[in-house]
């Protein structure tokens, strides 16, 4: 008790003769640089903002992340000017009425979106070069109206048709090159540091199918042409293809709408039942119809989402 007056005596008497100026300078500049403020703790309400700031500061809490966490960096993922960033609507679109896998496998597959269609849905889309069933493979048409069309259009020889032009067009021959070098440069920056996939995959396949990956072009490396799709989507995603660009013309001359219907969009924006709608693709391709069939019970089931995988 004794000592505690003792303290609260000198801190007077310190404080008195501050006040009167007659502290040494030493003192005062220590008083100067300790000065007292009270301790507050933030509110939720503040500290709620200063985290919802500093996530927003570093572009986090977004769908669009969550859609690309397993993408390559965002270099790679959108090495085209004309492309665009996957968003939340994308995935499900992709998921229940372009391709019909399952959510987490598109997003994992696609890296980004080449082209939409003038209702803002994908057309075709860029892919992960080993996340998908064809291995090496990049581009793909995406958009119900287009490949179905394009299916239609190849069913009545047009490949054949476009082999001859190239057979006596050396600006198609060049095209079909400079085509093919590009997707192998993109492929191998897609590639960067991924040396352990592809052991994986070479052990899994065999060494001399994982190299070819990475020479095959874009259409298996044959200097043909073998697909339409992979011509159309290539134009689509990349540019600067006029295969790709005459096959997209040869169906707008066909009657096509290349940049959508109404019906189509219908299709794509998963308002309504695929029972309910008025159009539906057509596909050749027995894997396809598969799929949309699948996804068709599952809705009828209530049971919405998409169970298939990439096959």
């Amino acid at each position: 008790m004794q000592r505690r007056l003792t303290w609260i005596l000198v801190g007077s008497a310190l404080w008195l003769l501050s006040v009167h100026g007659r502290l040494s300078p030493s003192w005062q500049q220590l008083a100067a640089r300790t000065p007292w403020t009270p301790h507050r703790r933030p509110s939720w309400r503040t500290a709620s903002r200063s985290a919802r700031a500093a996530r927003q500061a570093k572009g986090e809490g977004r769908d669009d992340e969550k859609v690309a966490r397993n993408a390559p960096t965002a270099e790679a993922q959108l090495p085209f000017e004309s492309m665009t960033t996957l968003r939340q609507e994308d995935v499900r679109c992709l998921a229940t009425r372009q391709l019909f896998y399952k959510p987490e496998d598109v997003e994992e597959l696609v890296l980004g979106v080449g082209r939409r269609c003038k209702y803002n849905w994908p057309q075709a889309v860029l892919c992960d070069p080993l996340k998908n069933s064809y291995l090496g493979s990049m581009v793909f048409i995406t958009c119900p109206l287009l490949a179905g069309a394009i299916e239609e259009y190849e069913s009545e020889g047009a490949v054949e048709e476009f082999n001859v032009r190239l057979s006596e067009d050396d600006t198609w021959q060049a095209q079909i090159r400079d085509t093919d070098t590009a997707h192998n440069a993109l492929r191998s920056t897609l590639l960067e540091n991924r040396e352990g996939e592809l052991a994986e995959l070479a052990e899994k396949y065999g060494s001399s199918s994982v190299e070819s990956i990475t020479r095959r072009g874009l259409d298996v490396g044959s200097g043909k042409v073998r697909c339409l799709h992979a011509q159309a989507a290539d134009e689509l995603v990349r540019g600067s293809n006029v295969i790709g660009k005459q096959v997209l013309e040869d169906l707008q001359s066909r009657g096509v709408e290349v940049l959508g219907t109404q019906s189509c969009c219908d299709f794509c924006n998963m308002e309504a039942s695929l029972d309910a709608l008025p159009w539906h693709f057509s596909s050749h391709k027995r894997s396809r119809r598969k799929r949309f069939a699948r996804q068709q019970e599952m809705e009828r089931d209530g049971e919405g989402g998409p169970q298939s995988s990439p096959e």
